[in-house]
């Protein structure tokens, strides 16, 4: 089982008083070039990918800042998270509390700029693709919900992508490809060897058998000749 966290660009939020809802994921969005040099691979979330992680969560925590002692909400108090055909839609009510007005005025102010969400992925969650040279990761679906953040600086989103030490989480491509073609590895890992070290030596001459008895050699190295 893996941990990973990912982040959205905060989308059609909306913030009534003290009710908050918006993404934490966005269904079918690719990573863009910055994140494919980055990790080496496209990723992509399908429709569905969070149905077993929400069966399997009994409560998820609403955070700010990917901080668990700054919690502003959780399930089923005082937040609901589910699917629709969007995404990951949470719905969420802040707190009367210094907390809650601070991150509700960064909200309104639009200092907040994204929603990140924490998962508990096994290799059976996600689909590898091959196509025209690129490897794609096809998130499928999820063990357990961990959390969700607000943020004020997203890891990704669909029009601008960071990778932070904090706040996002990937797979490396090579624990991905455990299971794959070694050629299919090598080709996307690795870089292509050098012509002069490869072909431009010659093997090196097989071994002299000695033609002597088996049993003679043998007593030569017992005595030590």
């Amino acid at each position: 089982m893996q941990t990973e966290h990912r982040s959205v660009e905060l989308r059609d939020a909306e913030l009534k008083g003290m009710n908050f809802r918006g993404y934490a994921a966005v269904f079918d969005t690719p990573w863009n070039e910055r994140l494919i040099e980055a990790t080496g691979y496209i990723e992509k979330i399908k429709p569905g990918a969070f149905r077993k992680a929400l069966q399997n969560t009994d409560s998820v925590p609403f955070l700010w800042q990917h901080d668990r002692n700054q919690l502003l909400a959780r399930t089923p108090k005082s937040m609901t998270v589910r699917e629709d055909g969007k995404g990951l839609l949470v719905e969420a009510s802040l707190p009367k509390s210094g907390l809650g007005e601070y991150v509700r005025e960064l909200i309104e102010r639009e200092d907040v700029k994204g929603m990140s969400y924490g998962i508990e992925v096994s290799q059976n969650d996600s689909s590898i693709e091959k196509r025209d040279g690129k490897v794609y990761r096809i998130l499928t679906g999820a063990q357990r919900l961990l959390d969700v953040t607000l943020t004020w600086e997203p890891a990704y989103s669909a029009t601008q992508v960071e990778l932070r030490a904090s706040g996002f989480v990937a797979t490396p491509l090579q624990e991905l490809l455990i299971g794959e073609e070694p050629q299919v590895e090598q080709a996307v890992a690795e870089s292509p060897p050098n012509d002069e070290a490869w072909w431009g030596e010659e093997p090196p001459e097989p071994p002299v058998k000695d033609p002597r008895p088996w049993w003679e050699s043998y007593i030569d190295q017992i005595e030590g000749r």
